[in-house]
């Protein structure tokens, strides 16, 4: 409570201080309400409210309502126009809906004001007097429009600091996921290079059978073909980063996988005297 007003939501400094200070102090009406639309475009709720002490706060009854139900104020609003009422009681048959809904709130006179993100309607701030019907002035409206204004500035710079956040977050992500990846392709390109060495090695060996230098070759083929497969994995570095790398399913033999990895670490093994038995 300040200066004999509730506030029902918190709100920025800045924002606070141009409601309370200029809008409430400046307009002496009964009560302020920001209105926010949902992604669907049609969905309302009341997302802060200002009320003097004396006026029943009406924000946990407005919310989740359809902006089609009030089709005066979904016309002025979509079509990004101001909506002046200077007394509910005189409002025509057409907008019956809207007349029933302000006068259930115990509402005779208002002004309503579109939030404009991007040409694009966000929301919308009303000002009412719930105890006389009221006239509007050219300079109570541009007030009005002025409060609506810091609020649309004030949702636009935590929708740009949002964006921002998630931003950098993808980022950060993408680094970790392309330092995993080298790291991981560091260790991944050894391999195959240490197997297609140490074949090559045996196949110089002068000892070797015809059948083992056959083996040889074609355990170094699969390994060229292994490292292959590797350099164009780096290559799709750019997909990771852009999130855009897809999953490839292929059937394959375990049975060969496990020799292949078997001739994979043999000459390693070998070379650290270690025996490697896949059985």
């Amino acid at each position: 409570t300040r200066r004999g007003y509730h506030v029902h939501h918190p709100v920025f400094t800045r924002e606070r201080y141009v409601v309370e200070e200029v809008g409430i102090k400046q307009l002496e009406r009964q009560s302020l309400c920001v209105f926010l639309l949902r992604e669907d475009g049609r969905t309302i709720d009341n997302t802060h409210e200002w009320c003097r002490q004396g006026i029943q706060p009406q924000i946990e009854n407005l919310q989740s309502l359809r902006l089609d139900d009030l089709p005066l104020v979904a016309s002025k609003m979509r079509n990004l126009e101001d909506l002046l009422v200077p007394d509910v009681a005189l409002l025509g048959p057409e907008a019956s809906a809207d007349k029933a809904h302000f006068e259930s709130r115990g509402i005779r006179s208002l002004v309503v004001v579109p939030m404009v993100i991007a040409e694009h309607l966000r929301g919308f701030l009303g000002v009412d007097s719930v105890r006389t019907a009221q006239s509007w002035s050219d300079d109570t409206v541009a007030l009005v429009r002025l409060v609506g204004e810091v609020f649309t500035h004030s949702l636009e710079r935590e929708r740009v600091e949002t964006t921002l956040a998630e931003a950098k977050t993808a980022a950060e992500a993408a680094n970790r996921a392309k330092s995993a990846f080298l790291a991981n392709m560091s260790h991944e390109i050894r391999t195959p290079m240490t197997a297609i060495l140490g074949y090559t090695d045996l196949l110089l060996d002068p000892s070797a059978t015809d059948d083992e230098r056959g083996n040889y070759v074609r355990t170094i083929q699969r390994n060229g073909k292994a490292l292959l497969e590797l350099i164009n994995d780096i290559l799709d570095l750019s997909k990771i980063e852009a999130g855009k790398l897809g999953l490839e399913k292929k059937q394959c033999s375990p049975t060969a996988l496990v020799d292949e990895v078997t001739a994979l670490m043999q000459v390693r093994a070998e070379a650290k005297g270690l025996t490697l038995v896949a059985d």
